[in-house]
This record gives structure tokens, C-alpha cells and sequence, in this order.
């Protein structure tokens, strides 16, 4: 159990220190946390990327970019190689 009570104040921790900004923004923890790994993982930058690494679903994933891109947080490109 050590392991999982560690794991348990980290994320509640990360939560809490996110808060602000999320509220700020008004994004979702999931938008958040996309915006995140977009920024700390440029070369993963697609959508199947995102699901692919943070193991999350296509619909959450794709729910989240949308409401970013609606707001401005990101830009789509289309890439002729892929969709």
C-alpha cells in the first residue's frame, strides 16, 4: 500500500497546484493536461499520438482538442502524410 498512498498525495497534490490555473482558463483537467503534454512533447502531436502515450480514450481525446482548438489554445494543421 506505501506505493499507492504515495501515488495518492502526488496526483491530489498535482491537482491541487493545477487548480488555479485551470479555473483561470476555464479548462477541464484533461484539457490541461493535454495542453501540458502538447508543450513538453512537440514531436508527439497528434491526436493518436496523445492516446497512444497517455493511454487515454480517442473520445476524451478528441472531445478535449476540439474545445481547445475552438479556443484558440491550439491550432489543427493538416499534415498531407496523414489526416
Amino acid at each position: 500500500m506505501y506505493f499507492w498512498d504515495q501515488h495518492k498525495t502526488i496526483t491530489l497534490y498535482y491537482e491541487m497546484i493545477t487548480a488555479s490555473t485551470c479555473d483561470k482558463y476555464n479548462l477541464k483537467k484533461m484539457e490541461y493536461d493535454i495542453l501540458m503534454f502538447l508543450y513538453h512533447n512537440p514531436e508527439y502531436n497528434t491526436a493518436a499520438d496523445i492516446v497512444r502515450i497517455r493511454k487515454s480514450t480517442k473520445s476524451h481525446v478528441s472531445t478535449a482538442l476540439k474545445v481547445l482548438e475552438d479556443r484558440g489554445y491550439i491550432t489543427k494543421k493538416t499534415n498531407e502524410n496523414n489526416k
